[in-house]
């Protein structure tokens, strides 16, 4: 008798199913034909007197969008005419174009990790961190800002050159890889106009990556993430705790430092006449206006060698967004000196996008 009954229910609450589909289905008919007929008036119609009506831009993107939507889901076939428009925009309507996707990887790091001995990254957490190669065999980092720009140090650009080389000198002699070493032809390089107060170059790739889950540009910031105690993620290639160059990207958790302390720890002073060259290292990073310093966890890891290059990268919250704050420099601290050193994403943006916009 039970079974009868739910028979019984079953039966009922498929007519009631089949009854409301074809009613939506209906209305969806007649809505997308009454916006495909706006669509096909306005661009076969030639409008000779100003009175006559005309549909404003919204109306034909949506009478396009439905079209496209229903022909793709469904079967019913409508007029012709606006079979040609429908690739494209279900690609700008449904979601955003491949080159406009950035800060959003699809396995983010979700917990505090402990690149001398950082942590391996197995799940592809930073996929806009690319691997550069010098002409004589060393490695260094890049960051993927677009699908056909990264960026990098200008002192990275200029390992095992002097410095009368040229941008167009420089370009052919590096090798560069993106996500899963996948190669990738290098156009040309644009260094920073100041490269000794900025140490930056940007470099331009001949063909567009495919932007996926393993390759995928990071944002640059609109606004500063940069504040003394902010936690950031370095990704690199660089040396580890056996001073060489690691097979597999690691990755490291780091606190903005206090920019007095840091300009302390390396000139003595943060007076400009009584500044002097103390670095622990031997080496002196670039500090000025342009820069921030990052200080090593608890647990004494750091960047080293070959990390240059790599983005700072935060996390938005709110907009659930990886943004890169700044752009390492100094690489050369390696758990020996305290702070490693980063230009400013903020100051570069403009730079960027207009050499980007001319080039």
């Amino acid at each position: 008798m039970y079974t009868a009954f739910r028979s019984v229910i079953d039966f009922q609450r498929i007519v009631e199913c089949v009854c409301v589909m074809t009613i939506t289905y209906v209305c969806r008919y007649i809505h997308i034909y009454i916006y495909t007929h706006i669509y096909i008036r306005t661009h076969t119609h030639t409008h000779t007197h100003t009175h006559t009506h005309t549909h404003t831009r919204e109306q034909v993107a949506r009478a396009v969008f439905l079209y496209c939507w229903f022909r793709k889901q469904w079967w019913l076939i409508l007029p012709e005419p606006l079979q040609g428009a429908c690739s494209e925009l279900l690609l700008t309507s449904v979601s955003p174009p491949p080159s406009a996707v950035c800060g959003k990887p699809k396995h983010p790091v979700d917990q505090v990790q402990r690149i001398i001995g950082g942590s391996m990254d197995a799940k592809g957490s930073f996929p806009w961190q690319a691997k550069m190669i010098s002409r004589h065999g060393l490695t260094t980092g890049a960051t993927l800002i677009s699908d056909q720009w990264l960026l990098t140090t200008a002192q990275n650009l200029f390992l095992n050159h002097s410095e009368n080389a040229t941008a167009k000198d420089i370009a052919p002699t590096l090798t560069l890889y993106v996500g899963k070493n996948q190669l990738v032809e290098i156009e040309k390089v644009v260094l920073h106009p100041e490269r000794s107060v900025v140490d930056i170059g940007l470099i331009k790739l001949k063909q567009k990556v495919l932007v996926t889950e393993k390759v995928m540009p990071i944002c640059l910031p609109s606004k500063d993430y940069v504040a003394p105690g902010r936690m950031g993620y370095v990704s690199g290639w660089g040396r580890n705790v056996n001073f060489r160059f690691t097979e597999r990207l690691k990755y490291v958790m780091l606190p903005v430092a206090d920019q007095e302390k840091c300009e302390l720890h390396y000139e003595k002073s943060t007076v400009p006449e009584k500044k002097g060259a103390v670095s622990p290292v031997g080496v002196q990073p670039i500090l000025n206006k342009h820069t921030f310093c990052a200080g090593l966890t608890k647990y004494e890891e750091d960047t080293c060698y070959g990390d240059a290059g790599s983005a700072f990268a935060v996390h938005d919250t709110e907009e659930d967004t990886w943004y890169a704050a700044g752009i390492l420099s100094f690489d050369k601290s390696c758990a020996v000196a305290e702070y490693g050193v980063y230009v400013r994403a903020t100051d570069l943006k403009d730079w960027v996008q207009e050499t980007m916009a001319k080039n």
